[in-house]
């Protein structure tokens, strides 16, 4: 795990700059053009219907994908029908993730539906109750005074990514339990798909960092769920966990791209 764990706090820093630039870079090739209002959008497409046909290169990227094959999907556009596509687990699913962050990250929360999501997701919740979020509060709001102080000494900055983008990925490194020293930028940039592993040493960094509960903060999200893991994989008829080995906690939130199960 050297150089994965063990940076010193200006290379994490660093690190999550480089992981800010490849993000940006992403943007730049996939996503919407910056040019047009997305909000505008959505609106003429929900004043024409609230559901809409389309396919997954479209939902990423805003633009008909140029290669024969193409994934279906649908945009769902007013707050009826995505509550009813959420609340109705017997027609949709988040299956779809299979092909997709599936291939990076593995089996995740991505992937579940029904009671095993419910299952896992109860897990979880003593990361957030209120004493736990009551306790990250100052925390957070010294750090956003930091960063900005320091672009008010400078005299210039960006609020992305000079505060919203590092802030958020250090609040989610502590709620997880990621070590100090840990190269955050490194770890998100790759469990999202933005950056290359050729030797596997980052996947090997983290398969280790999961293998040794000791290195997780007590009470953080991955020490809670690797003690469910170790529990359930004692439990008879449960050999595997739905968790996979290599995924990381840095990834990201489901997304609103549903399809049929």
């Amino acid at each position: 795990m050297a150089g994965l764990l063990d940076a010193s706090p200006e290379a994490v820093e660093q690190d999550i700059a480089e992981a800010y630039v490849l993000v940006r870079a992403y943007e730049g090739d996939h996503m919407v053009s910056e040019e047009g209002d997305p909000h505008a959008e959505f609106a003429r497409l929900r004043r024409r219907a609230a559901v809409h046909r389309s396919t997954l290169e479209r939902v990423l990227t805003g633009a008909d994908s140029t290669e024969e094959t193409v994934t279906p999907a649908w945009h769902v556009v007013s707050f009826a029908a995505a509550e009813q596509v959420i609340r109705d687990e017997d027609t949709f699913s988040s299956s779809a993730y299979d092909d997709s962050m599936g291939r990076v990250i593995g089996r995740s929360f991505l992937e579940m539906d029904h009671q095993e999501h419910r299952t896992w997701r109860s897990i979880l919740q003593g990361g957030f109750n209120r004493q736990a979020v009551l306790a990250r509060r100052e925390e957070i709001r010294s750090t956003v005074a930091s960063r900005l102080s320091s672009i008010t000494a400078r005299g210039s900055g960006d609020l992305v990514a000079d505060v919203a983008f590092p802030v958020a990925l250090t609040t989610i490194a502590r709620l997880a339990g990621l070590p100090h020293g840990t190269r955050i930028g490194t770890l998100y940039t790759w469990a999202v798909g933005l950056r290359e592993d050729p030797d596997g040493r980052i996947r090997h960094g983290a398969e280790e960092l999961l293998d040794t509960p000791s290195a997780w903060a007590p009470g953080s999200l991955m020490d809670l769920l690797l003690r469910a893991r170790r529990t359930r994989r004692s439990e008879p008829g449960h050999d595997s966990c739905p968790l996979s080995d290599c995924c990381c906690p840095l990834a990201p939130s489901r997304r609103a791209v549903l399809s049929p199960p």
